[in-house]
């Protein structure tokens, strides 16, 4: 999340003529952003940040805007899209998502999971959602690791079995044997007998000690887990290297070729972040402003929509 949000990040730029009202809307949206939570207790970074591992996880995006009289009135409410009821059963409604009769999103459908009796619905209008869309009529996203359960799955269970044969061998006790002709005849009283972890047998002298040799983790544990854990960051879009934080194997070329593929891959982040969520949060920052009489009019000589937003580093 840190890669896309960035540490401090997106910083406003307004686009008109009037230098003096992009300077308002600027100082305005970076105030807002410092505490800008319902609960007052989180900023801009920290509901992008969450924003991010939403769409990660669940593959969609869900939140609500609370609007007062004042610009600091004015707050973000993160629901979830654990929020929006997909329990009910109703004609034009899919998963909590309610449409009219030519398909368009009017509302949704939410409850507080924590108190699953206290139902409401939210107009389309009051709510920000968005979800990675890949056929027509799709009203909720798809977890962008739902490709990848197997393969972690089948990371997770090969790691504990070989963690547990390592573990086996190297709590196995020492174990005595001899080829020697001389050597005192040890009779084998119980052929079945369990070694004991962590114990050492003493006998006649001529006799050598031996351990169980442990063969694990195997030699092809690495590559094993490199190609599971490469699945796992497809999902991601994410290259190997950015994944472990490791670049040993990589020489200039390959690194700079795995760093510019993951770049496009957040800034295509990037921009949905600022076209569904940051444009639709500072058009609604200006126009109360500007009702509640503390900004001026927009510059009519250009559209100030034309906004841009840095994310730096």
């Amino acid at each position: 999340q840190t890669n896309v949000v960035s540490a401090r990040g997106p910083a406003l730029q307004v686009l008109t003529p009037d230098n003096a009202f992009n300077d308002e809307v600027e100082a305005m949206f970076g105030a807002w952003a410092a505490n800008c939570e319902y609960q007052a207790d989180l900023s801009l970074v920290d509901l992008l940040d969450g924003w991010v591992a939403q769409f990660m996880i669940y593959g969609e995006i869900f939140a609500r805007e609370i609007i007062g009289r004042s610009v600091a009135d004015y707050r973000i409410l993160d629901l979830g899209p654990e929020a929006l009821d997909t329990t009910l059963v109703a004609p034009r409604v899919h998963s909590g998502v309610e449409v009219d009769e030519n398909g368009k999103v009017v509302g949704y459908r939410i409850y507080d999971p924590a108190n699953p009796t206290a139902k409401d619905t939210l107009p389309a209008s009051l709510a920000l959602h968005y979800y990675r869309r890949r056929f027509a009529m799709q009203r909720r996203g798809f977890p962008g690791f739902a490709s990848v359960l197997q393969p972690a799955a089948d990371l997770r269970d090969y790691d504990d079995q070989v963690q547990d044969a390592a573990r086996a061998a190297a709590d196995h006790a020492v174990y005595f044997c001899t080829n020697h002709p001389d050597a005192e005849f040890a009779e084998p009283t119980n052929l079945t007998r369990k070694v004991q972890r962590r114990v050492e047998k003493y006998i006649a002298p001529g006799w050598e000690p031996k351990g169980i040799a442990a063969h694990q983790p195997a030699v092809t544990y690495r590559e094993y887990r490199k190609e599971k854990l490469t699945d796992v960051a497809t999902a991601l879009e994410m290259p190997w290297m950015i994944l472990r934080k490791d670049a040993s194997n990589h020489n200039m070329s390959s690194a700079r070729f795995d760093g510019s593929r993951y770049a496009k891959a957040v800034e295509r982040i990037q921009a949905k972040l600022e076209r569904r969520f940051l444009t639709p949060i500072v058009r609604r920052l200006v126009r109360i402003a500007q009702y509640s009489g503390v900004l001026g009019p927009t510059p009519r000589q250009n559209k100030w929509e034309r906004l841009a937003f840095e994310f730096p580093n």
